[in-house]
């Protein structure tokens, strides 16, 4: 397993086919897709960015008080600068899941 796929496996969701696979195998999958979709990504020289979203509530949810103090939204972009995706209203984002985001996005925009 590569560094790229291992950071996938250990912080990402997961999917899976409980009718024809097992929760370790739909993790590892999801995993190996993840970094694939990364890896495309960088080959194809998109790129990423992260605008704050001044239009997310962050009140906006089941729970108590607010979910988060800062909201982002990001867009995959191509080379040119075309959106191919985006994700808005991304409370308090960290590293580990801007990358998790990115991945998700560069996965929806590779079809």
């Amino acid at each position: 397993m590569t560094i790229d796929e291992q950071f996938f496996f250990e912080h990402a969701g997961f999917f899976y086919n409980p009718a024809t696979e097992t929760v370790a195998v739909g993790k590892l999958n999801s995993a190996l897709t993840y970094a694939a979709a990364e890896a495309h990504a960088r080959a194809e020289c998109w790129y990423f960015e992260w605008v704050p979203d001044p239009d997310a509530d962050p009140y906006d949810w089941d729970g108590e008080g607010p979910i988060g103090t800062e909201a982002y939204g990001c867009i995959l972009r191509d080379a040119s600068g075309k959106a191919l995706a985006s994700l808005w209203a991304i409370w308090d984002p960290g590293g580990v899941y801007r990358r998790i985001v990115q991945a998700e996005l560069a996965l929806e925009a590779k079809g």
